[in-house]
């Protein structure tokens, strides 16, 4: 996927965040810019149901990152796992939304 775009998604209590969306967005327009991919990651604890809502949002790849660790937020945790992802798939973009 070098040259792509990464949007990695929030979400709480099993609904993603509105700033996700808008972040998702801005992705899908900077990587049709680029002429490049877009793809999402979401990382958690029971986030089968995200992933899949992300699959329906015409990304070319969902990256669900499930595990207990991962179930409450940890800034060590989800950079190790994000990481991974970054690594593997090389993207030249990487976009977060912003919440507190």
């Amino acid at each position: 996927m070098r040259a792509g775009v990464l949007v990695v998604v929030e979400h709480k209590n099993g609904a993603l965040s509105r700033t996700s969306l808008e972040a998702l967005a801005a992705g899908q327009a900077l990587a049709k810019m680029l002429g490049a991919e877009c793809a999402a990651a979401v990382l958690g604890e029971g986030i089968a149901p995200l992933a899949g809502e992300l699959s329906g949002k015409a990304l070319s790849k969902v990256f669900a990152v499930e595990h207990p660790l991962l179930k409450t937020y940890t800034a060590d945790g989800y950079v190790y796992a994000l990481e991974q992802i970054v690594k593997k798939i090389e993207p030249g973009y990487v976009l977060f939304p912003h919440t507190y």
